[in-house]
């Protein structure tokens, strides 16, 4: 849950530096899904070497945050092409409502996550106060 929280803080960062500089707004636009686009997959690379070098099996709370990642890849590289390159906007839509539905269920999770661990048989409570 520590990548999902760096992911995001290291992806606002980059997006407002990017958005600060003084390009024309193609070349912008290009630097700006690239950079989103190595921040995924740093982030990715990063998640499954600290699984190998700590010789954890990959649970399934990381399979999911790669999946979210992969999709978020996907969808940079998408508009990197289609704005970038092609100068399209026809996507945008589509592009938009599946970014928030990929976010929204990131956010959920993330938030979820924890009490899913604490309701969970794996963490017990002991709310034994006659001691």
């Amino acid at each position: 849950m520590f990548l999902v929280l760096i992911n995001w803080v290291v992806s606002l960062f980059v997006d407002r530096f990017i958005i600060s500089l003084d390009l024309h707004y193609l070349e912008r636009r290009k630097v700006f899904y690239m950079a989103k686009m190595s921040v995924s997959t740093l982030v990715a690379i990063s998640l499954f070497a600290l699984h190998k070098l700590t010789r954890i099996k990959v649970c399934f709370t990381s399979k999911v945050f790669a999946y979210f990642l992969i999709s978020n890849l996907t969808l940079c590289f998408a508009q990197f092409i289609l704005r970038g390159y092609e100068i399209t906007e026809n996507f945008r839509f589509v592009y938009f409502f599946t970014a928030m539905f990929t976010q929204t269920l990131i956010n959920f999770y993330f938030v979820c996550f924890p009490f899913k661990k604490f309701l969970s048989k794996e963490v017990r409570v002991n709310f034994n106060f006659n001691k």
